[in-house]
């Protein structure tokens, strides 16, 4: 005898079961079972693995254990109708809610489950109960599942466009003006939410419906029909079904204005207005009451495009892909486009994308060079579905198709704070100084100041706390009278908010600010006989409402050195307190335009006029469709990213609006945009979204405040981490004077070292984290000394890149190193800027004299001797490229511990936690001494290398770490001073 199946069996959290438990079921209940109880989370499902080498899974909140868990609810779920039966045969109550408030009835209707719904109807379920309020802890995803009250049955149908399901509801007695939704009728709902085929359900039951008089009792003159039309019209947008009673006379207004359907037809068929009319006449109306400008269809859009998004509505209803026929070949479509049809022009750019993607892979082109696809083949717009857990529909996307020739362009939701910029399409010039793309930047300005707007939040508080702090720029430039001459002005007692500028210097500076013309340029600057991105840079400035612009060249004094100086070291409070910083991606120099003109025929997302279900509106912004590169392209990124200065500028700036090659982009401290999906909702979509809020939490970092969405580990979180990571990309970009390679990054490093309780100093963190900023490497070391006037033991004394991959956190959770070295004494010395650095550092520890270091004894393929190993194992790194070090010590830093056993999904690089290492610093004496040294290099060697080496390893790959472990001498503790 085979043993007994469990009921319920289990199931993984990904998958419904498709087994037939009736059996299970039958005998569960003889041996006790209570056919209503509730099952929790542990008994119904298999938890997910938190970690390992698997795809990690989540579950949507309609898929999850608590819509079925009871025996009746996931009888139901499954369609397994015959334990339903036998369910309802041994005393289960078929009205019996789950835990999150729904009957089997309201689970059903809500998935659409026609056949589910017709056995509950057909046994009597109670079809006008209401849905309660409730709250159940998912405890594997870690997150809380709502239940919603107040909803009927026959609500739900109508949220998800479901006339199949309306219908049974209807022709088994659903009330229709339930007193839980008094005074409105399913019919007035069904209106507000322009669903067509739900209203001819409707009539079909009962054609009087809307003849019936509504308004009765009501006093018109006591409310104001504009605001209330207004605010009815808005939770139309919206996926809220049924509207606040306040607003019911404007509704009784409008309707009252429109010729509804007539019993006058044969047999007494209706006549009149069509559904479709009725709709249209009905929002017209409201509309009118509302006193807002009745807003027609894209009267640029073309005929085509028109039936095309008729032909979507419908999809929802059928939900079958709709493939339609826009054009009859590239020609027309093209036309189109060109006489202004901006669903048509969209759809061109992206073929035209299409092509040239084909002819990068090398398939057939004509003789244009675009991809041949064929003679006269006809252009089609194929809808792409997205099939939710409860069987509704979403569009996601549009397929524009010509022969062989294809491309997906992502369609979501646009902010109606943009919509109806999108919708103009009146202006002929058009780029980044066109009047569309300043009225972009205002919105975007006015959206990140909004006190009300909880998604900037981070942008507000960082401004409130620089406003309460003094230490405003020197001079500022006034521009506030397009009239005058632009001129300096002290910024002390300036209160109006000013603009930054952040840009590419050129090698012709005559415009700079110096000593000789400081006077002249208080006086006023001839417009003209500034470079043409800075007189751009106030044009927008002023567009934008300022009346003060700063900017390095113009604002300090070029050859002060006290000035440049105490100006540098405050580069942090400059552009923190700007409002806004004005920046280009395109400009190599400050001569070149800020503006550059469109290059596709639209870059701006193209407002479909398609009618969704209910359930998938949001209030915020309709469905739109989006320029197909957008997926792909949005970086931000141009020749002022590659100098070292605006680093700093970019990160401190609370806001920055950047002008790209034909488009706006924005940057804040809450989202990244562009013109092209100007409220950021398909780059939300996609990977590079992690690169851009790990920048966006740097920028929150050094600000002190919480970012919006935090998606980083609290490791990363951490100020000393930011520091490394922004230290590598600064030293990967270009500075022209090597002494600023301290000023250009000091505001950063102030900022979060004092943050963290420690103090920079000329390159090193001077507290708690001195040893761990003290173990730098040199990614690719160059021939020569370095700066020989700079102490070896900074960063600073470097070219190239630096990096801290030596001590990264990767791998080691929260665990700390252990300091192999104590801090005798730091005796430092810097200016002001900290362009000059001078002093050194005592530490007390273990040295080891190393024998002679030949390079060519290491060689490791084509990188020779510029290192020797990898930073996350072991290796030998040098500080310059060099042949050989005869006479050489190590120096031990840092002991880190065997790190914690690893978490999260997929394989780990190390299974068992990462190894124990220890780091050095290579060392040579000066002047022969032993008690004085030069840095020369860093090393690091971890257990599993040291091991193989003790054991005989003989692989020349690791000789330099066989070099690194074996001493010449004993080990000895020795005080020593790094110069």
């Amino acid at each position: 005898m085979g043993s007994q199946v469990p009921y319920p069996q289990k199931i993984p959290l990904s998958k419904r079961a498709t087994a037939n438990e009736f059996s299970a079921l039958k005998q569960a209940l003889e041996d006790g079972l209570d056919p209503n109880v509730l099952w929790d989370e542990s008994t119904l499902v298999h938890p997910s693995p938190k970690h390992g080498c698997v795809i990690p899974r989540y579950v949507e909140s309609e898929e999850s254990w608590p819509h079925f868990n009871t025996p009746l609810h996931r009888a139901l779920r499954f369609l397994d109708l015959k334990s339903a039966e036998f369910l309802l045969q041994h005393g289960a109550d078929i009205d019996l809610y789950n835990s999150i408030g729904r009957t089997p009835l309201h689970e059903a209707v809500q998935n659409q489950d026609h056949e589910a719904v017709h056995f509950l109807l057909t046994h009597r379920a109670n079809i006008n109960k209401l849905t309660i309020n409730a709250q159940v802890r998912f405890k594997d995803q870690d997150e809380n599942i709502w239940g919603h009250e107040g909803y009927l049955a026959i609500q739900l149908a109508l949220l998800n466009a479901d006339p199949t399901t309306l219908r049974l509801l209807v022709e088994a007695g659903a009330d229709q003006c339930h007193v839980s939704q008094k005074p409105w009728t399913v019919l007035d709902l069904a209106l507000l939410a322009g669903d067509p085929r739900a209203i001819e359900v409707l009539l079909h039951q009962d054609i009087t419906l809307l003849n019936q008089p509504r308004i009765t009792g009501l006093s018109l003159g006591e409310i104001d029909l504009a605001a209330a039309a207004r605010s009815l019209l808005a939770s139309t947008k919206g996926s809220d079904l049924v509207p606040p009673t306040e607003l019911f006379s404007a509704y009784c207004s409008a309707l009252s204005q429109v010729e509804v359907l007539r019993m006058d037809g044969p047999n007494g068929s209706p006549v009149g207005v069509g559904v479709d009319d009725l709709i249209d006449g009905f929002f017209k109306a409201l509309r009118k009451i509302s006193g807002e400008e009745i807003k027609v269809q894209d009267t640029k859009m073309c005929k085509s495009c028109l039936a095309f998004q008729s032909g979507v509505t419908r999809t929802f209803e059928t939900k079958v892909a709709l493939e339609f026929r826009l054009h009859q070949d590239r020609k027309h479509l093209n036309d189109s486009a060109r006489e202004g049809c901006p669903l048509c022009s969209i759809t061109a750019d992206a073929l035209d994308a299409a092509d040239r993607n084909a002819q990068r892979s090398g398939r057939k082109t004509n003789n244009q060079g675009n991809f041949e696809p064929g003679p006269a083949s006809p252009v089609f717009l194929k809808i792409s579905l997205r099939f939710s857990s409860n069987n509704s529909v979403q569009l996601f996307g549009i397929k524009a198709i010509c022969g062989e020739s294809s491309i997906t362009l992502d369609a979501d939701v646009l902010n109606e704070d943009f919509t109806s910029i999108a919708q103009d399409h009146n202006e002929k010039r058009l780029g980044t100084g066109s009047k569309r793309a300043l009225l972009t930047a205002k919105k975007w300005l006015h959206l990140c100041r909004d006190k009300d707007n909880a998604a900037h939040s981070a942008c507000q508080e960082a401004c409130r706390r620089q406003e309460a702090n003094d230490g405003l720029p020197v001079r500022l430039l006034h521009i506030a009278e397009p009239k005058d001459k632009p001129h300096l002005v002290e910024g002390k007692g300036v209160t109006a908010p000013y603009c930054a500028l952040s840009f590419c210097w050129s090698a012709d500076d005559a415009f700079a600010t110096t000593r000789a013309n400081l006077s002249q340029n208080m006086d006023g600057i001839p417009l003209g006989s500034l470079p043409q991105l800075i007189q751009d840079a106030i044009s927008v400035a002023r567009d934008l409402g300022y009346q003060y612009l700063w900017m390095d060249a113009l604002c300090i004094i070029q050859d002060d050195d006290q000035d440049w100086c105490r100006e540098a070291a405050r580069m942090h409070t400059i552009y923190s307190r700007a409002d806004l910083t004005i920046s280009s991606l395109v400009a190599s120099d400050c001569h070149a335009t800020l503006f550059r003109p469109w290059t596709l025929r639209t870059l701006y997302p193209v407002p479909l006029y398609i009618r969704e279900p209910k359930r998938n509106r949001q209030s915020h912004g309709s469905l739109a469709v989006f320029p197909e590169w957008i997926q792909e392209d949005f970086s931000i990124e141009g020749p002022v990213h590659s100098r070292a200065w605006t680093l700093q500028e970019q990160l401190l700036s609370t806001r920055t609006l950047y002008f790209g090659d034909g488009l706006l982009y924005w940057e804040c401290l809450s989202d990244y945009m562009t013109e092209a999906d100007p409220a950021g909702e398909i780059k939300r979509q996609y990977d590079y979204r992690f690169q851009q809020e790990k920048r966006l939490n740097s920028k929150c970092a050094l600000k002190g405040v919480l970012p919006s969405r935090l998606q980083m580990s609290e490791e990363h979180f951490q100020p000393f981490e930011h520091w490394k990571q922004l230290l590598e990309e600064f030293t990967r970009r270009r500075l022209t004077y090597q002494t600023d390679r301290i000023p250009a990054y000091l505001s950063i490093s102030t900022y979060l070292a004092s943050s963290a309780g420690n103090q920079f100093l000329g390159g090193l963190w001077k507290g708690d984290r001195l040893l761990e900023s003290l173990c730098w490497r040199v990614t690719e070391p160059l021939p020569g000394p370095g700066m020989s006037i700079t102490p070896s033991w900074t960063w600073a004394s470097m070219q190239g890149q630096i990096s801290f991959d030596i001590v990264e956190r990767r791998g080691r959770g929260d665990v700390r190193p252990d300091a192999s070295a104590t801090v005798v004494s730091v005796d430092v010395q810097v200016n002001e800027s900290q362009s000059q650095v001078s002093g050194s550092i005592t530490l007390k520890g273990s040295l080891h004299r190393k024998k002679p270091f030949y390079s060519s004894f290491f060689e490791n393929g084509e990188d020779g001797f510029v290192y020797f190993g990898f930073a996350d194992c072991g290796g030998v790194f040098l500080d310059h490229s060099v042949e050989s070090i005869e006479d050489c010590y190590a120096f031990d830093m840092l002991n880190f511990p065997q790190g914690p056993l690893p978490t999260g999904h997929g394989y780990p690089l190390w299974p068992s936690g990462r190894p124990p290492a220890i780091v050095r610093l290579l060392l040579q004496p000066v002047d022969n001494k032993l008690s004085m040294f030069r840095r020369v290099g860093i090393s690091i060697l971890n257990d599993i290398f040291r091991k193989d080496i003790q054991f005989g390893d003989e692989d020349q790959d690791i000789a330099p770490l066989r070099w690194l472990l074996e001493d010449e001498e004993s080990s000895f503790n020795q005080e020593i001073t790094l110069i």
